[in-house]
């Protein structure tokens, strides 16, 4: 939804600057979990760690949507 709304935005590479800085953020947050995972001995450690790979490979997708829309309006 926010990738749509970045292209109709008055400043679209602003606000397309600005969602790619909030799933970075989002990134390294969950590169940080999937860390303590791993440090971890916890039962439910490897499923936290695989429901964090899924939520990095999302992000990694949006990230790549993100590029083409900036490559698109430039």
């Amino acid at each position: 939804e926010s990738l749509e709304s970045v292209r109709d935005s008055d400043d679209a590479l602003a606000a397309l600057a600005s969602l790619e800085t909030e799933v970075a953020d989002s990134f390294d947050r969950r590169i940080r979990q999937l860390q303590t995972c791993f440090d971890g001995n916890g039962a439910d450690d490897l499923k936290i760690a695989r429901e964090t790979v899924r939520e990095l490979q999302f992000l990694q997708k949006i990230r790549a949507e993100i590029a083409q829309i900036e490559e698109e309006l430039v």
